[in-house]
């Protein structure tokens, strides 16, 4: 998943908490191909959707070599969020999402886990199959909620 930095990511991977290893293992081994499955995996459920992480790896290359443990945990986070968007589905056994992270792709964990001043890094749904990673400014957040009633 992340050419050159292989080993350093796999031991990190070791060291991640319980939570995290168990949302990384389970939502790679979703294919997105009905009925299939990996023959070393233990996965049984074969809901879905799948969750495609889109620049992924090129994260995990760059993002991987300063820090492989917080840029795993980025990860996880990203899928957890995603999935919070897609619930488990029997119906979706066979279907594949996207979440495009290109803002994210040359950023450091910690770029990610603190953005800039008065910014957050939002997960939007952009269409049934799709949803992207954006950092905006707080205030358009907060006026998006008071417009949908939230507070």
């Amino acid at each position: 998943m992340a050419q050159g930095n292989s080993k350093i990511l796999l031991d990190a991977f070791s060291r991640l908490p319980e939570a995290d290893r168990r949302t990384l293992s389970e939502e790679l081994a979703r294919t997105g191909c009905e009925g299939q499955r990996y023959r070393t995996d233990g996965l049984a459920d074969t809901r879905g959707p799948a969750i495609l992480i889109y620049y992924g790896p090129g994260f995990l290359q760059k993002a991987g070599l300063l820090d492989p443990l917080g840029a795993m945990q980025v990860l996880a986070e990203l899928f957890r969020q995603a999935r919070a968007l897609w619930p488990l589905k029997t119906t979706l056994s066979g279907v594949s999402v996207t979440v495009r992270i290109d803002a994210l792709k040359a950023e450091t964990v910690q770029t990610c886990r603190h953005p800039p001043s008065n910014e957050v890094w939002v997960l939007e749904k952009v269409s049934e199959r799709s949803a992207s990673v954006s950092c905006v400014p707080l205030a358009r957040v907060r006026e998006k909620s008071r417009s949908h009633g939230d507070h």
